[in-house]
């Protein structure tokens, strides 16, 4: 967990205090509650791979795993697109800075 401050209206936190006591909560766990709340219900929603069930992976217990292993495999960033490894991230640098290279030094041969 981690520790943030968060501005909300005097009537409101006194609101969610009372809700809270009530609930045998802390005004903590009730912020908490409500921001899971908050975000599940605007989460985008996922788009289906219907090819995930394709093919005989020979694993039974597959099918009950499915889930689990999509959520680890997919980078909350960059989505389901492939992660270059650290050696092709430099070479698409270096190339890049090739090419940048290469163009100031045509524009300033035009010029």
């Amino acid at each position: 967990m981690k520790r943030t401050t968060v501005l909300a209206d005097e009537q409101l936190l006194q609101e969610a205090r009372y809700l809270a006591k009530a609930e045998g909560k802390t005004l903590t766990t009730v912020v908490r509650e409500a921001l899971a709340e908050y975000v599940a219900a605007h989460r985008p929603k996922r788009r289906v791979i219907p090819f995930a069930g394709a093919g005989n992976s020979g694993d039974p217990t597959l099918v009950h795993r499915i889930d689990e292993i999509l959520k680890a495999e997919i980078d909350p960033i960059e989505g389901w697109s492939p992660r270059l490894g650290r050696a092709a991230a430099e070479r698409e640098r270096a190339e890049r800075a090739e090419r940048a290279e290469r163009a100031e030094r045509a524009k300033a041969n035009r010029a």
